[in-house]
């Protein structure tokens, strides 16, 4: 479930929001970078420090929401 460091509760759907402008463009600095790669969990990580908004939940079991939110923005 996500949540702030002081354990205050955040939606999946408020927490995809904060996260996917971050998650665009922490891929578009890698797609920009010769040979580069991000992992899942990078990205997790990455999108975790920055928004604030941290989710116990493995990995797998989120970011593919994440990503299907770039895609969708990425097609505005």
């Amino acid at each position: 479930m996500p949540h702030r460091a002081n354990g205050t509760y955040v939606s999946n759907s408020d927490a995809l929001t904060l996260w996917t402008p971050i998650a665009l463009e922490r891929l578009l600095e890698t797609a920009r970078s010769y040979h580069a790669v991000l992992t899942d969990e990078e990205l997790a990580a990455a999108v975790q420090q920055e928004s604030g908004v941290i989710h116990d939940d493995p990995v797998s079991d989120w970011i593919g929401k994440l990503l299907d939110r770039v895609d969708i923005e990425t097609k505005r």
